[in-house]
């Protein structure tokens, strides 16, 4: 049976307020590697390509529900503006020897509170959170599966491939657990999201059937920029526990649909980024299906983080990796 590979991005977190398209950075990083390997754009046309924005609105006009976080984060900085507060403390006025907007002190704790750690983690709390969690994967579940129905119709074994970037690597991950593990009773959180979507939640059926079966539906690559796994999965305490009570104890790649011989996983990291980190360790791997790169994104912690998908080993390994995955 023929392959029809289709490529899904999903982005991190997002310390910007203004709207944006956070999908254009995986673009231009499709387009570096196209322009490495040429035959990426025969086994990946436009449109079994999907750049899937959440969170952040790209423009002002976008007030779907899964921009909620974005547009809320927004109105709780204004509230929480710290240039307006009054401060009657009188040694915190004497502390300040210069005015707020010469204090360099001052400049830099605002722009990490608000441009990072509110926002930026805010968006980590969301996903972390049980309604998020649900909200996000639903969401890109339903892109995901409708796709997989329009390509269902060239009768050919569908061949799925995700890059992700910060938190986008748990997301990916994520999604790939939810079509793809076998443990009895599961049930992912998401389709109480979908609850009232009958067509929707047959379609996820449907799909995670073909999954487990590996009947029409397969895991191609797996890339990940900056994983922030090691993180995310603290958020389960059966994952926790096995750690702990299990002297050897590590993740199956199999819960992910990964196996075989052939190198599936990607994983890129540079030692600068406080936000990306190692996580092959984490799983079982005897067939070296799993690979870690350190890489050089950057001096700086933000430069670190954001700068993967201009980093050109990121751009060599990742346009190989996708080729040999995409082919028959």
């Amino acid at each position: 049976m023929s392959v029809t590979n289709l490529l899904i991005t999903i982005h991190g977190i997002n310390p910007c307020l203004e709207p944006k398209d956070l999908t254009e950075d995986f673009k231009k990083l499709f387009d570096s590697m196209v322009a490495q390997r040429p035959m990426l754009n025969n086994l990946f046309p436009s449109d079994h390509r999907i750049y899937i924005q959440w969170g952040h609105p790209p423009n002002e006009n976008s007030k779907e529900n899964i921009f909620t976080i974005g547009r809320a984060q927004s109105k709780i900085l204004k509230l929480l503006d710290y240039d307006k507060s009054e401060r009657t403390n009188n040694d915190i006025k004497l502390n300040n020897f210069f005015p707020n907007n010469l204090n360099v002190s001052y400049i830099l704790s605002k722009l990490l509170r608000e441009n990072f750690v509110l926002t930026g983690l805010g968006d980590a709390a969301y996903y972390c959170s049980e309604e998020g969690e649900n909200e996000v994967r639903s969401y890109i579940y339903e892109i995901i599966l409708r796709k997989l129905e329009e390509l269902k119709k060239k009768n050919s074994r569908i061949r799925i491939h995700f890059i992700g970037h910060s938190l986008g690597v748990a997301i990916c991950h994520d999604i790939l657990f939810g079509l793809s593990y076998n443990g009895q009773k599961y049930e992912p959180g998401f389709l109480k999201n979908a609850l009232g979507k009958e067509d929707l939640l047959k379609l996820f059926k449907f799909w995670r059937q073909e999954m487990l079966s590996h009947a029409k539906l397969e895991a191609g690559s797996f890339i990940s920029l900056a994983s922030q796994l090691p993180l995310f999965i603290q958020r389960k305490h059966d994952i926790l526990k096995k750690f702990i009570n299990e002297e050897n104890y590590k993740l199956d790649l199999t819960d992910i649909g990964i196996s075989g011989t052939q190198l599936k996983w990607l994983l890129f990291y540079d030692l600068n980024d406080l936000l990306g980190f190692r996580t092959r360790p984490l799983y079982h791997d005897p067939n070296n299906i799993v690979k870690e790169i350190e890489v050089d994104c950057g001096v700086l912690p933000d430069s670190a983080h954001l700068n993967y998908f201009k980093n050109p080993t990121v751009i060599w390994e990742s346009a190989k990796l996708l080729e040999m995955n995409g082919r028959d």
